[in-house]
């Protein structure tokens, strides 16, 4: 039997800028642990006889509404982020947030000053919070730099 794919345990923040774009992020979380599917059980056997395919998983993502209003600055689009490039003990990852604010950024308007008491509280509550895809804690902020993304179009 071949090796099943992998599943994580994730949150998907949401943002608004002023123009009314909308941008999303994955962060894994540092909880891999299993979880039950609440209501969706039920549909669970009625799918599986559906399909000659194996129903491996199931993931069971809820919303939370958060209230915060987007502000103007240099960086205000959602197109514009700050990538953070993060460690645990066995992989890399980045993290991204849309619209940065310009006070985290060193002269150049490029790079993160990690050392700056916004990105530490942040950096805090990753360590607490988030991990790779395998339950293991970020415990490595290497760098910070803004980036400008192409979006889509419709």
């Amino acid at each position: 039997m071949a090796t099943l794919p992998r599943l994580v345990n994730a949150f998907f923040p949401n943002f608004v800028d002023l123009a009314g774009g909308q941008a999303n992020c994955m962060w894994t979380g540092a909880d891999q642990g299993d979880a039950g599917l609440g209501p969706f059980d039920a549909i669970v056997a009625p799918t599986q006889a559906l399909s000659v395919a194996g129903l491996f998983a199931g993931v069971n993502q809820n919303r939370s509404l958060i209230t915060a209003t987007a502000s103007t600055g240099p960086y205000s689009t959602v197109s514009d982020q700050v990538v953070f490039f993060v460690r645990s003990e066995s992989s890399t990852g980045q993290l991204a947030i849309p619209a940065p604010v310009d006070s985290i950024f060193l002269s150049d308007g490029v790079t993160v000053d990690l050392e700056n008491g916004l990105v530490a509280s942040w950096w805090s509550s990753v360590q607490g919070v988030l991990g790779d895809s395998y339950g293991n804690p970020w415990t490595n902020l290497s760098s910070g730099r803004r980036r400008k993304i192409r979006l889509a179009r419709s």
